[in-house]
């Protein structure tokens, strides 16, 4: 039994360092592209038993709902952590996310399965390479990480069955969970690695190829029809015009 943890903030704060090129709402409609792109991705894994969505707002609830995601309200994490009702309020962002998450794999781990999570940020992710990442993990029975493309912060990581599963995100995350004992993911899963926090992370998973959900909204935003034509790190002449994308389902 496979069970993946996607945690979703509030799209109203979401991608922030995105601000000075993408408005508020430009910004909610990528992280919701992104969000339907992650969750067509896992769906279309065939190791993944279910979805679980850490969902920061209604709409999020809705959205994930629409691809058979289980919804796990912020609550609900925080009550199975055991964090007193305050405490969040209290906590950093990278905290209260890590309770979340403890809360979250707690409830999954009634049910004695591998525990994943996978960022809701990965709009160029593959199926094959998130099987890969769990195949590694129940071939060597240890927790894996797998590094952004930076190589310092985590964007997923696999908890076999019997091992506790502890959460250590925030700055240099990679590196934490591998003092922890996690390993690194053995292949490159360039679409995997490449999470969104910048203008030239898109252009990343642009030359990758990036899910419909997300080349849909993308080639929608005028400012990404400059970066098409003048940067010289996307490749163009994979598909029309601003609609760089590949079939999820592989």
């Amino acid at each position: 039994m496979v069970d993946v943890l996607v945690p979703a903030k509030d799209w109203s704060r979401a991608k922030s360092r995105l601000g000075p090129r993408l408005d508020a709402a430009e910004r909610s409609r990528l992280a919701e592209a992104m969000l339907n792109d992650v969750l067509s991705t896992l769906v279309g894994s065939p190791s993944v038993d279910s979805v679980a969505v850490i969902a920061g707002s209604d709409a999020i609830a809705r959205t994930a709902g629409g691809h058979g995601a289980r919804i796990l309200d912020e609550a609900t994490c925080l009550a199975a952590h055991g964090a007193a009702p305050l405490t969040p309020g209290r906590a950093s962002p990278e905290a209260r996310l890590n309770m979340l998450l403890a809360g979250a794999a707690r409830l999954a781990r009634q049910r004695g399965s591998m525990v994943a999570v996978v960022h809701a940020d990965l709009p160029a992710a593959r199926p094959s390479e998130i099987e890969t990442a769990l195949g590694q993990c129940r071939a060597t029975g240890a927790t894996v990480v797998v590094a952004d493309r930076h190589g310092r912060g985590s964007t997923m990581l696999v908890h076999p069955p019997g091992r506790a599963a502890r959460f250590r995100f925030g700055p240099d995350s990679a590196r934490s969970h591998r003092l922890d004992g996690a390993r690194d993911l053995v292949i490159p899963a360039p679409g995997l690695r490449t999470d969104i926090d910048s203008i030239a992370d898109i252009e990343a998973a642009r030359a990758i190829g990036v899910g419909r959900f997300t080349a849909e909204i993308l080639g929608s935003l005028p400012f990404f029809g400059h970066v098409v034509k003048k940067s010289p790190n996307v490749q163009t002449d994979r598909a029309p015009t601003n609609l760089l994308w590949r079939d999820n389902l592989e």
